[in-house]
């Protein structure tokens, strides 16, 4: 699989694509966040990618603890039968950072904090 397919797939934020490399198991951009802010906690590394002209954001451990990984993953399904997510979560899982301009993200924040001081006067 070449770097703009794992890139393309790590912006479906519904499904874990776990890309093993050599004796590690790597994640990307859109994944790689939601990975270390849900799951496990890891080093994001940022580095341009001339054959698919951006950053990419990557985060990786090694394939020996990947049964913790999947312990930890079954974890919330088993207690709650999967996450609930509100509606300003989804935004924000569905929002491709990667491919927005600062102007498109500096919005798209403004709109989520309109959101949230609408929700605090009611």
């Amino acid at each position: 699989m070449n770097t703009r397919e794992k890139i393309d797939r790590a912006a479906n934020t519904t499904l874990l694509c776990l890309h093993k490399e050599g004796i590690f198991y790597k994640l990307y951009n859109q994944q790689a966040m939601l990975f270390t802010q849900n799951i496990k906690p890891l080093k994001i590394n940022v580095e341009f990618v001339k054959v698919v002209d951006q950053q990419v954001y990557s985060c990786g451990f090694p394939a020996t603890i990947i049964e913790d990984v999947k312990n930890r993953l079954a974890s919330p399904a088993e207690k709650d039968g999967g996450i609930a997510l509100t509606n300003i979560e989804k935004q924000i899982v569905a929002f491709q950072v990667m491919r927005k301009t600062p102007m498109e993200a500096m919005n798209f924040i403004v709109e989520l904090q309109r959101q949230l001081n609408g929700k605090q006067e009611c």
